[in-house]
């Protein structure tokens, strides 16, 4: 390429960068908005790795239990005596549900969102802040009622090291359901 040809290139592309058209076809330059007052194009940012997206856990429906769909979603990674987040779907189904959370001793409640209702045939979502007590293995209670039926399923909560030893609790109900047995209140 003759010097003359690479200038009048440059002063081709500077000329499409300062009106906004698009460059020439092959041409690749940064858009016009990049460009500085030297007219160079200014460096382009690498965009950096969007964070990746925390996906719900469906819970477990007992076959003679209530209608409604449930998962939940952990917004951070729990850690002692600092609050964490939970975000609670429930897709009521045909009926509508009451629902209410209680979280198992010594973890503790902090703050809840939603009314206690999912109406029929819609998706609610709310959110609950409990604050574990140290390092083990947490569980808050989701209490439900729909048509005279009640459904309490437990949402596990793992901070620090855990064991995932099975648990003397675990059982095996005769159904094949698999069951944890833990102490009333």
């Amino acid at each position: 390429m003759k010097p003359f040809q690479y200038l009048g290139i440059c002063g081709l592309l500077w000329s499409v960068l300062q009106l906004g058209a698009a460059p020439a076809h092959g041409a690749e330059t940064a858009p016009a908005s990049t460009a500085t007052t030297s007219g160079h194009p200014a460096p382009v940012a690498k965009k950096s790795k969007a964070r990746k997206a925390r996906k719900f856990t469906k819970l477990v429906q007992k076959a003679n239990g209530i209608d409604a769909q449930t998962s939940y979603r952990l917004e951070s990674t729990p850690s002692a005596y600092h609050p964490v987040t939970i975000t609670v779907q429930i897709d009521a189904g045909a009926e509508t549900v009451r629902y209410s959370f209680q979280p198992e001793a010594p973890l503790q409640l902090q703050s809840t969102t939603g009314n206690g209702v999912a109406p029929a045939n819609r998706t609610t979502t709310a959110s609950v802040v409990v604050v574990p007590q140290g390092d083990g293995m947490y569980y808050l209670s989701l209490h439900m009622e729909q048509g005279g039926r009640t459904s309490v399923q437990s949402i596990g909560i793992a901070v620090g090291k855990v064991s995932t030893a099975p648990s003397s609790n675990l059982k095996t109900e005769p159904s094949g359901e698999r069951v944890i047995i833990m102490p009333a209140h």
